[in-house]
């Protein structure tokens, strides 16, 4: 099933109605929530057919020993391979994600690299080539100003203190850019993880999941497989909607930071990505995902009330349902708010993002 979900301009002067009115809830029935395209975000298409044609050019050129060097998993970036990673914290180790991807952290902007974000190392295809670096640092750029952008527009339309969310992403240490290619699927060709080994066909290329961030913006190539769960059909059989690639459009989601500031009023909603249903799916898929991170040091304790408009606060999930649903994340009992008020041991934007990586096996 094709979703429907909102098309929001980056430059209308509504745009927090906008947002408010796409994305959050007035009723339990209402759906899918905390997805949307976002057209006039004035990324050049240019710089954006560069960044795609730099991933090519890793995932195809680079010898798999120079991929190898780039991997730092303490600082969280550098290459994932096949198989190493599984989204869905259910699924077997057999049944990984059927991907490999690059991470790019902001410090490829600086040179030297600024005190907020440690180097890492570049691969040649994407840093002895210029025409590759520059298209990735101009992107990455131009991401970090959407991003900052919307985050003005959530503050405005949830009538909060200008800056409260710009404040709690400074510096932009967590912050990475995502290269992925989802490896081509024929009926003749097997799947094998990291090591080489068959992987169990699952129908899914990466697993059902919430991102851990605060947004999420995605540039998708010409094959589609992206899919969101339907909010309405939560509690009975799981409804799954197309999110195909929409030409000039960025697709962006909620994550789940920004849903726990705002006590659920913000939803991050599950979602995946399915292998090959048409001929048309079956070649290499390639994706430019940005994530946009608290920073480490920024509480992840909840907006009182009464900073918000008691008609947000009216549409406020019950209180247990989004416990649950936060408990599933991997938040603590003790980070989350209770009935009875009592004081709440927050989490760090730096302690949930290790503890999610931690889950998924990177």
């Amino acid at each position: 099933m094709t979703s429907s979900l909102p098309i929001i301009s980056l430059t209308s002067p509504t745009l927090p109605r906008d947002l408010l009115q796409g994305l959050c809830p007035s009723g339990p029935s209402e759906g899918p929530t905390g997805f949307f395209y976002l057209v006039d975000h004035q990324v050049p298409p240019a710089e954006l057919h560069g960044a795609f044609e730099a991933s090519r050019c890793f995932f195809e050129e680079e010898s798999e020993e120079e991929k190898r060097k780039t991997i730092d998993r303490t600082g969280h970036t550098g290459w994932t391979g096949v198989g190493e990673e599984s989204l869905d914290p259910t699924k077997k180790v057999a049944e990984a994600d059927v991907k490999e991807s690059f991470y790019v952290s902001l410090s490829v902007l600086s040179t030297p690299p600024s005190r907020e974000c440690s180097p890492q190392t570049l691969p040649p295809t994407l840093l002895a080539k210029r025409e590759n670096h520059i298209a990735l640092t101009g992107l990455l750029q131009h991401c970090r100003r959407v991003c900052e952008a919307l985050l003005d527009g959530f503050e405005k339309a949830l009538q909060l203190e200008e800056g409260l969310f710009k404040e709690r992403h400074r510096g932009g240490e967590d912050d990475r850019m995502r290269l992925i290619r989802y490896p081509a699927q024929h009926p003749s060709t097997p799947a094998t993880n990291g090591q080489g080994e068959q992987q169990i066909r699952s129908g899914i290329r990466a697993g059902a999941h919430s991102d851990y961030g605060s947004l999420t913006l995605l540039a998708q190539s010409d094959i589609g497989g992206l899919q969101v769960r339907d909010q309405t059909s939560m509690g009975t059989e799981e409804k799954w909607l197309d999110v195909p690639p929409r030409e000039g459009a960025l697709v962006v989601n909620i994550g789940d930071c920004l849903e726990f500031w705002s006590r659920g009023l913000l939803p991050s909603t599950v979602h995946r990505v399915v292998e090959p249903r048409v001929d048309a799916e079956r070649d290499a898929r390639y994706s430019i995902a940005y994530f946009h991170h608290p920073s480490p040091n920024s509480s992840l304790s909840p907006l009182s009330p009464s900073l918000l408009p008691p008609e947000l606060v009216k549409r406020f999930p019950p209180l247990e349902e989004w416990r649950e649903k936060c408990l599933r994340k991997g938040i603590p009992e003790e980070a989350l708010p209770k009935e009875d008020g009592s004081e709440i041991q927050a989490m760090t934007g730096g302690e949930y993002l290790k503890k999610r990586l931690k889950g998924s096996g990177l």
